[in-house]
């Protein structure tokens, strides 16, 4: 991976890209994606990702992790309805 990771609380950490990393973060997104939504039918670990990059109207850092944060619980809501679909 080109880029850091950060623990930054409980269960959350954060993802630093760059250079080849940021550059096919799209592709890792969606593999990675794909590979939860696999383990939702095998019942094994789901993890939800929110994904943000700095934006020109973004005045601080926050801004960028306030609106991954909102992304990830987004994510978290499909990924359950996904798991009560496949219980049924």
């Amino acid at each position: 991976m080109h880029g850091s990771v950060f623990r930054i609380g409980g269960d959350e950490f954060v993802v630093l890209l760059q250079g080849k990393g940021y550059d096919k973060r799209r592709e890792s997104i969606d593999e990675f994606n794909r590979k939860v939504e696999a383990n939702i039918a095998k019942e094994e670990v789901v993890v939800s990702i929110g994904a943000a990059s700095l934006q020109s109207g973004d005045r601080t850092l926050r801004d960028v992790f306030e609106r991954a944060d909102q992304l990830m619980y987004e994510r978290k809501k499909q990924l359950k309805a996904m798991g009560a679909m496949t219980r049924e």
